[in-house]
C-alpha cells in the first residue's frame, strides 16, 4: 500500500525501493515453493541410522560416496563441465559434477570433509553457480537457506537422535537438515524469465470511486510456478544433523 503523503513528502524513491523489495520477495517465494516440491522426493539417505529419528551426525566422506554411488547406479548424468587446473598457485581441478544444495548451517561440516575444495581455490571462476561455496568429490555445493528443517510447513526440528554436539531447537534432539543432490534433468520448472512469468504492478494514488481524493495506491506482484520431479532416482535427499558452533 502506498499513499499520497509518501509520494508528496518523502525524499527517497519509495516506489522504486518497494519494487526492488517485491522482486526479491517474488524470487524467494518461488524458490521456497520449488524447494518444497523437491525436498519431498522419495530417494533419501540418512547420515546415520535407518530412520530420521536416529540422525544426529554431520555429513561424512562415506555419505558423499553413498550419494555418488546412488546417482551413478541410476545412470544420473553430471551436468557441470570439468574445470581444469590452472597456472595459479594453489588452484585445483574440479571434475564433472552433480549439484548439491544445502542450508548455510551445513557449510561448516562440508569444509571438514577430506576432499573439500573451497570455491576460491577453483582454477577458474567461470561458470560458477549462484551461491556456490565449494566441492567435495563429484558434487559442487550451493547454499540455499530455504532448505531448512522447517521448509514450507515441514518441521524436522528436534526430529533426529540425541543432541550430542549438534544444532537443536529445544536442546533435546538434533535438528534434521535436508541436503539435496541433483543429477541432470532430475526435475523441471516453469522459468522465471519470459513474458508473464513474474509481473510487478504499481498503481499510484488516483482519484476514483471509493478514493475521491487520491489518497492510496498499491504495489504487488504475481507469477506462475510449476515444479515437478522428472526422475526420483536422480535426486537424493541426504538427511543430516549440523554441528553447533
Amino acid at each position: 500500500m502506498t499513499t499520497d503523503v509518501v509520494r508528496d513528502v518523502h525524499d527517497d524513491p519509495i516506489l522504486m525501493d518497494n519494487s526492488d523489495a517485491l522482486g526479491e520477495q517474488s524470487g524467494k517465494t518461488i524458490d521456497i515453493l520449488r524447494a518444497g516440491t523437491l525436498v519431498a522426493g522419495t530417494n533419501f539417505i540418512y547420515a546415520n541410522g535407518a530412520a530420521r529419528s536416529s540422525v544426529n551426525t554431520a555429513i561424512s566422506d562415506s555419505d558423499i560416496e553413498n550419494v555418488e554411488r546412488t546417482l551413478g547406479r541410476q545412470e544420473g548424468a553430471k551436468f557441470r563441465e570439468i574445470i581444469k587446473a590452472g597456472p595459479n598457485i594453489g588452484t585445483l581441478p574440479i571434475p564433472e559434477a552433480f549439484v548439491g544444495v544445502c542450508h548455510i548451517d551445513c557449510k561448516r561440516d562440508l569444509t571438514r570433509l577430506t576432499d573439500w575444495i573451497p570455491v576460491h581455490k577453483y582454477s577458474s571462476q567461470m561458470g560458477l553457480i549462484q551461491g556456490e561455496i565449494g566441492s567435495t568429490g563429484a558434487i559442487r555445493w550451493v547454499v540455499d537457506n530455504n532448505l531448512s528443517p522447517t521448509i514450507l510447513g515441514t518441521d524436522w526440528t528436534d526430529s533426529g537422535g540425541n543432541l550430542g554436539s549438534m544444532i537443536s531447537t529445544t536442546g533435546v534432539k538434533a535438528d534434521v537438515y535436508p541436503m539435496l543432490v541433483f543429477a541432470k534433468d532430475a526435475y523441471g520448472i516453469c522459468g522465471l524469465a519470459g513474458k508473464g512469468s513474474i509481473q510487478t504492478y504499481v498503481s499510484n494514488p488516483r482519484a476514483q470511486h471509493g478514493d475521491p481524493l487520491a489518497q492510496s495506491g498499491t504495489q504487488g506482484w504475481k507469477g506462475w510456478n510449476a515444479t515437478v520431479i522428472l526422475n526420483e532416482n536422480w535426486i537424493v535427499r541426504l538427511e543430516v544433523a549440523c554441528t553447533s558452533l
